[in-house]
């Protein structure tokens, strides 16, 4: 599931396959059709029409909504018993207190390891640490310092997942002149194999907002951080809030 501000491995991964997004997009849809669909059998299905068949049509209306509502505050509370763990480089340093300020009272806690010219192997090696081994949501927002080598990319995402052992793991895409697109076109067939990878599109939303990256073409400005910030806490909150 690729989240823009809007996947072979190297070794073997867990959890198999997953749905791609168009099967995700429409099993919403048919859940929206479903609804719709209850009211007006409601409706068609011998209770007739006028008032005498208002009622029940609003009375499964209601009923849908406060099952709606229930589920998405259980959702809420499911995601305030997990702790998020946020391995970066120097972008993350920047981004580190939005994401925090983000996420407080949101998850049960986020701990946020970022440093300035971080290779991608030295933040793996992190998640080895008691606070990314207590935390059901890894983010990993690392590759910029890397050369732009797809299969390289490949092989940490493998190594990444296998350390996960069931965890949700999101990854953030590189924005970096000098071929790193070939790059973010392989975190983008990884993510629509395995379930439990989710990649963040930094440079989908880059492109959409050229006034975010400044003249390195690199590193964010200050609104370019905020945003950056922002994009890692929705998709580690939304991962949160899945069982």
């Amino acid at each position: 599931m690729s989240i823009s501000i809007n996947n072979a491995p190297a070794c073997p991964l867990p959890n198999g396959r997953r749905r791609t997004g168009q099967s995700r997009k429409a099993a919403a849809f048919a859940t929206v059709m479903l609804v719709g669909l209850g009211v007006g059998l409601g409706v068609g299905a011998g209770i007739g029409s006028g008032p005498a068949a208002a009622a029940p049509a609003a009375t499964l209306a209601t009923n849908e909504v406060r099952s709606a509502t229930t589920a998405i505050e259980a959702a809420r509370r499911l995601a305030r018993t997990k702790r998020v763990f946020v391995v970066g480089d120097s972008i993350t340093v920047g981004s580190r207190p939005l994401i925090r300020n983000s996420l407080r009272g949101q998850v049960a806690r986020v701990s946020v390891d970022a440093a300035i010219s971080r290779f991608t192997p030295t933040g793996i090696r992190l998640l080895g640490t008691r606070p990314a081994q207590r935390a059901a949501v890894w983010v990993v927002a690392l590759g910029t310092n890397d050369s732009p080598d797809a299969r390289r990319m490949r092989s940490f995402v493998g190594e990444v997942l296998k350390r996960a052992r069931g965890r949700k793991v999101v990854w953030v895409n590189i924005v970096r002149p000098g071929g790193y697109d070939r790059v973010n076109r392989e975190l983008a067939n990884l993510d629509r194999r395995y379930r439990n990878l989710t990649v963040v599109d930094w440079q989908a939303a880059i492109r959409r907002n050229r006034g975010w990256l400044s003249g390195d073409g690199v590193h964010p400005t200050t609104a370019g951080y905020r945003a950056h910030g922002r994009m890692i806490a929705a998709a580690a909150r939304q991962l949160a809030r899945q069982p």
